[in-house]
């Protein structure tokens, strides 16, 4: 893929994160705040793949201030899913802890907060800085050590001791290479990955309920000012306990991938 391509690729992702941002702002729905994540993570996994060329590994590099909007995106979208977790738990009758009344104004706040820096951010600088730096071509060998190598550091983590860490940085990996594969599917490397897409989907897909159940356990313990509450005791120990099976199908999932 030549120049003009990669640019057009920078153009279309950064174009769909300007879009997503722009929807925060506007539209003030959940989905809106997780189209922007999702489309973060797109960006950044074509920056990845294009870093692979050395030669522009040191200059090619996401801005701190649009990793800080993404950040504080995800504490907005974690708090979200949390609420309407917890809210399944109560009818209108018994309306549940003190936390759960308080928890819409501290994200109606963040909103606020996210509001002010995507409004300071440029995305015209983005896109010029990272079309600055692009390289003059990204090869079938490039392409091809890209997706070997995403392969290779998944299959080391695989005889790691299980942390959340290992299942989040493996999901980080499998996200980044279906973004990539589905950019570049009329590649010969990047077939063979979609070809098992469904499988890898399947992994991502369950360490994110992983990831969503030990967030909402954190969350559990850091608002709850009576955590002897019975009630919420019962709670934690089923999250507790889908944690212990959701490790447990990872587990399985990653063995049984065929990751060669």
């Amino acid at each position: 893929m030549d120049r003009k391509g990669l640019n057009r690729i920078v153009k279309k992702k950064i174009s769909a994160l300007r879009e997503s941002a722009t929807s925060v702002v506007l539209d003030n729905d959940k989905e809106s705040v997780h189209e922007l994540r999702v489309a973060f993570k797109k960006f950044r996994a074509s920056i990845r793949l294009l870093r692979s060329k050395k030669n522009v590994k040191k200059y090619l590099r996401i801005p701190e201030q649009l990793k800080g909007l993404y950040k504080r995106a995800g504490a907005i979208r974690d708090r979200q899913l949390y609420y309407d977790l917890m809210i399944s738990y109560y009818d209108q009758e018994n309306q549940g802890p003190d936390f759960l009344i308080e928890l819409p104004g501290e994200i109606a706040a963040r909103k606020k907060n996210i509001y002010r820096h995507i409004t300071a951010f440029s995305f015209e600088k983005l896109q010029a800085e990272t079309e600055k730096h692009l390289p003059k071509k990204l090869g079938k060998k490039t392409i091809r050590k890209y997706f070997s190598d995403q392969k290779d550091l998944c299959t080391v983590m695989l005889d790691e001791p299980d942390s959340d860490e290992k299942f989040h940085t493996i999901r980080k990996r499998i996200k980044d290479i279906l973004f990539n594969a589905e950019l570049l599917k009329n590649k010969k490397a990047a077939n063979s990955i979609i070809q098992k897409e469904k499988e890898l989907k399947l992994i991502a897909d369950t360490v994110g309920k992983y990831n969503d159940t030990r967030i909402a356990i954190s969350f559990l313990n850091e608002y709850s000012s009576n955590k002897d509450e019975p009630g919420l005791q019962v709670i934690k120990k089923e999250w507790y306990e889908k944690k212990d099976v959701l490790k447990k199908e990872i587990r399985r999932q990653l063995v049984q991938f065929p990751w060669g």
